[in-house]
């Protein structure tokens, strides 16, 4: 049976749909999916399944919505990524002239960097499982390195950030085309509070309209002594799903462990949501952007 072009369809479909507006944005919602179980009808071991979604004939855009979103939900593709430009530190710290803060020996590249894991997952416990490797990827029209098991990076690539913009990532993987609208946002704004040594301190961001941040905190010469940075694909989806717009970051005293001086980098990232994904998974997927910035204070100086 068939009315205006639309056939009926019935999809058992578990899914969690939430409905979320950044701070400060007074715009639409944003739609976040999160995929349990879904499945057709037609496997009769599906029955058990608590939710059943009908798509009804009555409105072809109605069906072609819900298709839609089972359609990203049950895409294999799963990406996790940042992208991220670094300001550097000023050279010196006040009046002194001590400092020398060098990223370079801190193994953190200045201008606009990419890493990006592609994996092929049906669920969150396959994502490090099946790295995809041998994809074709661009970000904003400049050419992203294949570095091997399922890692794709860019560093150096000339790109000038360009914030409150929206820059395409574009994956050509196997004969298919995906895609993601990253939205750059602006650079956070905070200020350090007096730093002691093994002491915690809270940076606030609150209202700034994050979603994550990440923070690097290094001694004058290089060395880290503390990063938030995740590491592999795993770690990118745990660092992107927390579900809450962040408010006040916190940096454990293990951060400043003797008396000199540091620099304290922050950036406040923005994650893509549904509608910025393109035959992408988009209950695992999230891609971050954002700025970072550094300031500088001293320790017992």
């Amino acid at each position: 049976m068939h009315t205006g072009g639309c056939a009926l369809r019935r999809i058992r479909v578990q899914v969690m749909t939430l409905w979320w507006r950044r701070p400060g944005n007074r715009g639409n919602l944003v739609r976040h999916d999160r995929l349990v179980k879904a499945s057709t009808e037609e496997n009769p071991m599906t029955r058990t399944l608590p939710l059943l979604l009908v798509l009804p004939l009555a409105g072809c855009e109605l069906f072609q919505n819900g298709t839609d979103i089972v359609g990203g939900l049950l895409n294999p593709l799963v990406a996790e990524g940042m992208m991220i430009t670094t300001v550097p530190p000023d050279a010196g710290v006040g009046d002194s002239g001590i400092g020398g803060f060098d990223l370079s020996s801190a193994g953190i590249d200045e201008g606009v960097t990419l890493t990006l894991f592609l994996a092929d997952a049906a669920n969150v416990t396959q994502i490090d499982q099946a790295p995809v490797a041998g994809a074709s990827v661009s970000l904003h029209g400049s050419d992203v390195t294949d570095a091997g098991a399922g890692l794709y990076t860019l560093a150096g690539g000339g790109l000038t950030y360009e914030a409150e913009s929206t820059w395409n990532l574009d994956i050509a993987v196997e004969g298919t085309s995906a895609s993601a609208a990253l939205h750059l946002p602006v650079e956070p704004t905070f200020t350090l509070p007096a730093l002691a040594a093994n002491t915690a301190i809270d940076i606030d961001l609150t209202g700034q309209g994050f979603d994550s941040a990440l923070v690097i905190v290094m001694e004058a010469g290089g060395a880290v002594t503390y990063s938030n940075q995740p590491e592999g694909i795993r770690e990118f989806y745990e660092f992107t799903h927390g579900g809450e717009a962040v408010t006040v970051v916190e940096v454990p005293g293990e951060a400043f462990p003797n008396n000199g001086f540091y620099a304290v980098g922050v950036a406040g990232l923005t994650h893509t949501v549904a509608e910025d994904l393109t035959e992408m998974n988009t209950a695992l997927t999230s891609i971050m952007a954002g700025k970072m910035v550094f300031e500088t204070a001293s320790v017992g100086m």
